[in-house]
Order: C-alpha cells, then sequence, then structure tokens
C-alpha cells in the first residue's frame, strides 16, 4: 500500500496536471528511488508522511488559459517584419554567460511565429498579476531552471507557477526530429498543448523528448547551453533535484533576423 502511495507521490510531483518541463530520468530516478525506501520501512507512519501537491493549482492555471492559434496571413505577417537577407530565421539570444545562436524550424510554424511574436514586441500579452504588454517577453528574463547535462529553460515572465503570456499554443511534432541532436530549442508542456512562452535548449541528445514536447529550432554553440546547465545549483532540501542557478544567468536581449 505504501509503496502504491509513493509511486503515485512521484507521479503527482513530477508529471504534474499543468504544465510540464523536461525532467532528467537519471535525476528522478534517484527521488523515486529515495521515496520507494522511505514507503518500505516497515516503521514508517503514514502520519508523518508529506502528501504530494495538489493539482488543482495547475488544472485552474491551464483551464484560464486558451489555445491560441496563429492564421496563416498572421504567421506571414509576423515572419515577414523580421529584418534581414537571409534564408534562415535565426533568434540570437544575448546571455550573461554568452551569446547562443538559434536557427528556428519553419516546419513548426504555430511555434515559431508565437516565439518571434513575443521575442519582438509584435503581439500583446499579459503575466499574471501584471498589466498588459507589447514589450519583448524574452528581454530581461533569466535561464530560471537548468539541469546538469541535460536542459536549460526560460520564458517566465513573472517568477509566478508556470507563467505565461495568457494563452497556450498547439502543440506540434513536424520538426521533433531535432531531438535526435544536443541543442534542440523546444517549448515546455501545458497539459495537452504547448505552453504560450516557456521554452528549453537541450544540453544533450534525447529523442524521447519528441513523445511530449514541441521542438522548433537548433541552437548553438552547445559550450553556452552546457555552461549553463552544468553551473552551480542551489541547494534544495528534501529529496528534490536541484536546478535552479546559484548565480542567475540572464538573457539581456533576444533579437530575431534573417541570415545565413
Amino acid at each position: 500500500m505504501k509503496r502504491d502511495l509513493a509511486i503515485a507521490a512521484f507521479a503527482v510531483t513530477f508529471v504534474g496536471a499543468g504544465c510540464a518541463a523536461p525532467r532528467d530520468p537519471e535525476l528522478e530516478r534517484g527521488v523515486l528511488k529515495a521515496k520507494l525506501a522511505k514507503a518500505e520501512t516497515p516503521d514508517d507512519d503514514d502520519k508523518g508522511s508529506e502528501a504530494p501537491p495538489g493539482p488543482a493549482s495547475a488544472e485552474a492555471a491551464t483551464a484560464a488559459r486558451p489555445v491560441k492559434s496563429y492564421s496563416g496571413s498572421e504567421i506571414s505577417g509576423i515572419l515577414a517584419a523580421v529584418g534581414g537577407a537571409g534564408k534562415d530565421l535565426v533568434a540570437e539570444i544575448q546571455s550573461t554567460q554568452g551569446a547562443i545562436r538559434c536557427t528556428l524550424d519553419e516546419r513548426a510554424p504555430q511555434s515559431v511565429a508565437n516565439f518571434v511574436a513575443l521575442a519582438t514586441g509584435q503581439v500583446e500579452w499579459q503575466a499574471q498579476g501584471r498589466a498588459k504588454s507589447k514589450a519583448p517577453l524574452y528581454d530581461g528574463l533569466t535561464f530560471h531552471r537548468a539541469v546538469q547535462d541535460f536542459i536549460i529553460q526560460t520564458g517566465n515572465p513573472s517568477g509566478r507557477f508556470n507563467d505565461g503570456p495568457g494563452w497556450r499554443i498547439t502543440r506540434e511534432t513536424a520538426a521533433n526530429d531535432l531531438f535526435e541532436a544536443p541543442g534542440a530549442l523546444a517549448m515546455i508542456e501545458d497539459g495537452d498543448q504547448a505552453h504560450g512562452s516557456q521554452v528549453f535548449i537541450t544540453a544533450r541528445r534525447d529523442p524521447k523528448l519528441g513523445t511530449k514536447y514541441a521542438a522548433f529550432g537548433r541552437c548553438e554553440p552547445l559550450t553556452v547551453v552546457q555552461a549553463i546547465a552544468n553551473a552551480e545549483k542551489k541547494p534544495v532540501s528534501g529529496d528534490g533535484s536541484p536546478s535552479v542557478p546559484l548565480n542567475p544567468v540572464g538573457i539581456t536581449s533576444v533579437r530575431v533576423v534573417r541570415a545565413n
């Protein structure tokens, strides 16, 4: 019975009912082992067991976010506003750890248009408890989550639970072969759709991510991505996995151009 409860607690904690960012299986396997060991201790008392966080807040947050779908003309207009004469659509991310250059993949048109519109201030968005804004969403944010040798994540405009622009977008899979190599740029999950603004970049190859997340670009140099992913983390209490950089890695700007 206690073993079943521990497994259920693990599923709720790390899969979640609302937004879900990628988890490193190796790190989380250790967490599960610790939970199971505690649950199988003969004198363990249920009264001392910590209840898993309830999904209600995540479900409410997801339900409140409509699914935004860009029309063909809207996508064309967003991309036409990007300067440059090259064939590739490129997002240049300037961070305090160095520059990251992401070539966007237009096989995922909703993800690309949404990211470009938010990065360049072409669409109005609203974070939780904030006024509406058309400022470039990613400028001034941080890579708020970084998992050793796995991913770096950004796009939370207020720092509140699973925050975003006020909508979700359709989860696309046409470009998920990008997960076959490190440096894939992708949307995190929001229920059965993709998030509105939170994205991650992979530090290693992981094709399994293609079953749940929406890739829409390839980023380089990998050395910068890995340096952010592997930087020292803030210590955590209990059996959690450290994923918050000890020294915040800021994004000074995101510039989108057409380049070769």
